[in-house]
């Protein structure tokens, strides 16, 4: 690690217990101590957790020769100082049009740059959301492709979350006209994390056409009030405090009531810290509550966990209207997917049903690995668009083979030399490496 990137984390930690010893009521530092409530982001708690610039901040490709990408990277920057991560809804739109009528390497060593001077500006505190795929245009879909070869390369530090719309006629099957985007996209899921797939043709999207957009864990952000000329432009997520309901208590709607009450005030004491400080004006956004700790298997349990988590959304919406701000209920961790059948039918169909619950966001993760084709990831990318998702992510949690070092399944003989060993792989930096040797495997 870098000197500046550990002065940075040693500065964040210091910053979080200030916050938590000197800000927060006494009840709700407890809460957090106790693990029901955590705060996300609380080194930053005076800053907005999640915004989506308004599309007047992009520069319009007048900047002088050389100077484009750090005009671009300049404004980005602005936006990171009054928010924790940024969601860009179009960035292949915004990002061609900033930069026409450039070939796709030409679009690279752009986006590369931008990326290294983020990193420079802010060492290992970057959070991006890039949104591709709104647009047919040729200039987005080159954008889109220097991304994810730029990506595919790690010849940045910086690592975005991806997000690519799906729609079928565009980019789902193999005939359709953007299709090699969504086979990149596949491609790299099987091998790097953050690539995440929002299937714009299900009932929650298709209303919003192109305006809803997504944050890399699956959180949600469309238009406030209906407005489809700004669509999410320009709105925020304001703050974001997880409930961990504990199995205990799920049958205990008293200690839950509390406890979201407390998140309830957290929020409202954020928002109004926020407006009171350096930005002078109010952004306009939502906040969210995100749940964690339910079950939702097949049967009472499930039954049960869905009748609580309506009881919670009514009580938040009511909370909403007491506390005098928008709030909405997200599950962010995921609902994962089964290892052997990433496509199982029932699974996702659970998680249609219960996305069609959370307009905050929900997250299915199906997990992947470099020993699956692209095509295997296809099929249940596909399963999940008849299933009527809203949103997908595969998350490789890659095997090697012991001896041979090949990729492999999770159990079962090596094909290559009958080795049933796994060598245990992990990520760093985004990328596959090995914990045994820390050299890449390729």
């Amino acid at each position: 690690m870098s000197v500046s990137r550990a002065w940075a984390r040693g500065r964040d930690e210091y910053i979080r217990q200030r916050v938590l010893d000197e800000v927060l009521p006494q009840d709700c530092r407890m809460a957090c101590s106790q693990g029901l409530l955590e705060i996300h982001s609380l080194h930053r708690y005076f800053d907005r957790e999640l915004l989506c610039p308004p599309v007047e901040s992009f520069c319009n490709g007048n900047a002088a020769p050389g100077l484009g990408p750090l005009q671009w990277t300049g404004q980005l920057l602005r936006w990171f100082d009054i928010a924790n991560s940024l969601c860009l809804p179009n960035f292949d739109t915004d990002f061609s049009q900033a930069f026409p009528g450039l070939c796709e390497a030409e679009m690279q060593v752009l986006l590369r740059s931008v990326f290294d001077h983020l990193d420079a500006a802010r060492p290992g505190a970057t959070l991006l959301h890039v949104n591709l795929g709104a647009s047919v245009d040729q200039g987005a879909a080159s954008c889109a492709h220097a991304l994810l070869d730029l990506l595919d390369e790690g010849a940045t530090r910086t690592n975005p979350f991806v997000v690519l719309r799906i729609r079928e006629g565009v980019n789902l099957h193999p005939h359709e006209p953007l299709f090699s985007i969504t086979q990149k996209a596949l491609d790299l899921s099987r091998r790097r994390q953050g690539i995440a797939f929002g299937l714009m043709d299900s009932g929650m999207n298709r209303e919003w056409l192109e305006f809803v957009a997504y944050a890399g864990d699956g959180l949600r952000m469309e238009p406030l009030h209906g407005d489809l000329f700004r669509g999410v432009r320009g709105t925020s997520v304001n703050g974001i405090v997880t409930l961990n309901v504990p199995p205990s208590h799920e049958a205990d709607w008293p200690k839950i009531e509390r406890s979201l009450h407390l998140a309830g005030r957290v929020l409202a004491q954020k928002l109004e810290l926020m407006e009171d400080g350096k930005t002078g004006r109010v952004i306009p956004g939502t906040s969210v509550i995100n749940i964690s700790g339910l079950s939702f298997d097949t049967g009472a349990s499930k039954l049960a966990s869905f009748d609580l988590l309506e009881k919670i959304d009514a009580r938040v919406a009511q909370m909403g209207l007491d506390f005098g701000l928008p709030m909405t209920v997200a599950i962010v961790e995921s609902l994962d997917g089964a290892a052997g059948q990433p496509y199982v039918s029932s699974g996702l169909s659970l998680a249609a049903e219960l996305q069609h619950k959370l307009r905050g966001g929900h997250s299915l993760v199906i997990p992947t690995g470099s020993h699956m084709s692209w095509q295997d990831l296809h099929l249940s990318l596909c399963a999940a668009q008849a299933a009527g998702l809203s949103f997908l992510r595969f998350s490789p949690e890659d095997v090697r083979c012991g001896s041979c070092h090949l990729a492999v399944a999770a159990a079962g003989p090596c094909p290559a030399c009958a080795y049933e060993g796994r060598r245990r792989v992990d990520f760093v930096e985004g990328r596959l490496q090995s914990l045994v040797t820390g050299e890449p495997i390729v």
